[in-house]
């Protein structure tokens, strides 16, 4: 009796605390999930890398300038053994260079670096939205862990009063002692039902809030979801999911890479432009030192047109095409197959939500009826003619239909936003 005492204060005591906790919307899990991801704070540090990169890569047609400035001293014997010279040679150059793209292959490099950044902004994309489908699996054991625990309360409830009324039975001699104690085994069992229930919504909402990197979990609860909250799909058409316009833009990077190997093939051409100006001074044996000092100055401009020409490094190029080539393949490999594995879920999605609206209608259907049973039997025990136990039966009946149809519900709102996010959603 002390234990059952103990147990009952411990199980309103857990009530208490769950009603007192705030309760997250759906919508607000995945937005504080969003702004504290750890996967999504990298893809945003890689989308800012490819930006620099496709920045570097959209330049590449100007022009690049140098400038060398070096000197020497030279002194000794010359190559004749009996004249003995010294020179200062001073050059300072400056040289640009401009690339003529007539291959393409620099153009090519450029929309290929842009794609790439398209395909990283939709993988950030597919990141938040597989973010959102587990906050939304685990939202969803939740509110079932939730609505199993209001079941089996209930059926604690139902059981105490079957205790109280048995024990009034059996003082008024009407039952056997044997009755009361398979009336208290129900209700111990009931109870044992609530507490691994409340066990089951702690692990639930833990593993939740370590989904929303959460740390303080103490006052974190959900809240029900109504069917008005849920999301309605824009489109079913199956390239508007996320990993497929991923996947898109990356075939497509794939395509331009491809046509910058086979650039490789054709000649390139340049323009080369140079300014130098050179300084030079000799001493010869039998020259003064004021002849040494002088330094004469002249300067000469060169413009050249330079093409380079693939002879050799064909085989290699070939094996670069070759090898992007395969990668578009991999990668229209990669889009039937996520397109596959999308229509599955999918088509899983809308036979489960069928499932659960013709579920849903015979589950109404069954409440309406035993509203009707229940209310028929407290008009038959207010007159006399059914009992107490008739009428707690048909009240446990009714409570278990409106529960099977409350779960029945959430599955199907659950189902419906789940499968808007496979496709760009909006809330309704």
């Amino acid at each position: 009796m002390t234990t059952r005492i103990i147990l009952s204060l411990y199980l309103a005591c857990m009530s208490i605390a769950v009603n007192a906790q705030k309760q997250w919307t759906l919508d607000e899990c995945i937005a504080y999930a969003t702004r504290n991801d750890l996967t999504l704070k990298r893809s945003d540090v890689a989308i800012r890398t490819q930006e620099e990169t496709y920045k570097t890569a959209s330049k590449s047609w100007m022009p690049t300038v140098n400038a060398d400035l070096s000197a020497m001293l030279n002194f000794g014997m010359s190559l004749d053994l009996l004249l003995r010279q010294s020179f200062v040679y001073a050059p300072a150059v400056v040289t640009a260079e401009l690339p003529i793209d007539i291959s393409g292959g620099r153009r090519f490099a450029k929309n290929a670096e842009g794609m790439q950044l398209k395909s990283l902004e939709e993988a950030r994309n597919k990141a938040e939205k597989d973010i959102s489908m587990k906050i939304a699996m685990e939202y969803l054991q939740l509110l079932y862990a939730k609505s199993q625990y209001r079941i089996v309360e209930t059926e604690r409830k139902l059981a105490a009063e079957r205790v109280e009324m048995v024990r009034t039975l059996v003082d008024g001699g009407s039952r056997s002692e044997g009755e009361l104690t398979e009336a208290n085994s129900s209700l111990t069992e009931a109870e044992y039902n609530c507490l691994e229930a409340m066990h089951h919504i702690a692990s639930a909402r833990l593993a939740l809030a370590q989904t929303i990197m959460l740390n303080d979990t103490a006052d974190f609860d959900i809240a029900d979801i109504a069917e008005s909250n849920t999301m309605e799909c824009d489109s079913n058409d199956v390239n508007n999911n996320a990993a497929i316009r991923q996947l898109t833009m990356k075939m497509e990077a794939d395509k331009y890479r491809l046509k910058e190997a086979k650039s490789e093939l054709y000649p390139k051409l340049s323009l080369t432009g140079a300014l130098g100006i050179f300084g030079y001074s000799a001493l010869k044996s039998g020259e003064s030192y004021e002849d040494y000092k002088k330094f004469w100055k002249n300067h000469n401009e060169v413009i050249a047109l330079k093409m380079s020409i693939p002879i050799f490094n064909a085989y290699t190029t070939r094996g670069k095409i070759r090898q992007a080539t395969l990668a578009v393949r991999d990668t229209q490999l990669a889009i039937d197959e996520e397109k596959k594995n999308l229509s599955d879920k999918i088509a899983q999605l809308q036979l489960a939500i069928s499932q659960y609206d013709g579920q849903l209608a015979k589950l109404q259907t069954l409440s309406a009826q035993r509203e009707q049973a229940y209310e028929y039997q407290k008009t038959r025990y207010e007159g006399g003619l059914a009992t107490w136990l008739e009428l707690i039966e048909a009240d446990s009946r009714l409570h278990e239909a409106r529960l099977q149809s409350e779960q029945t519900r959430m599955k199907l709102n659950m189902s419906r936003q789940i499968l808007a996010l496979y496709f760009g959603s909006r809330g309704s």
